[in-house]
C-alpha cells in the first residue's frame, strides 16, 4: 500500500522531479497582430505650464480654449472692467 502511494506521488511530481511542460509547436506563417491594451492611469504633461492673472475679475470673454496654440501677445481672455474703471477714478480724484 505504502509502495503504490509513493509510485503515485513521484509520478504526479510532488516527490522527486517536477512534472515535465508540455509544449506546442506550429509552422510559422505571416499573420496581422491585432491586440487591444486596456490600461488606467494618468497623462503626464512634458512641460506644465500654470497660468495665473495679475488682476482678478469676472470673466466676459474666454477667446482660446484647451488645447489651442497661442501666440504672444495674443488676448486669451477679457475681464470685466467696471471694477477697475472705478479705481482709476478713484485714483484720479485723490
Amino acid at each position: 500500500m505504502l509502495i503504490l502511494v509513493l509510485i503515485g506521488a513521484k509520478s504526479a511530481g510532488v516527490i522527486g522531479n517536477a512534472k515535465e511542460t508540455s509544449v506546442t509547436t506550429s509552422e510559422v506563417k505571416k499573420v496581422s497582430i491585432t491586440e487591444k491594451v486596456s490600461a488606467s492611469g494618468t497623462v503626464q504633461p512634458v512641460v506644465e505650464v500654470k497660468l495665473s492673472p495679475e488682476v482678478s475679475g469676472e470673466l466676459i470673454l474666454l477667446a482660446v480654449e484647451e488645447g489651442d496654440s497661442v501666440q504672444q501677445s495674443s488676448v486669451l481672455a477679457k475681464i470685466r472692467p467696471d471694477n477697475f474703471v472705478s479705481a482709476l477714478e478713484q485714483a484720479r480724484a485723490s
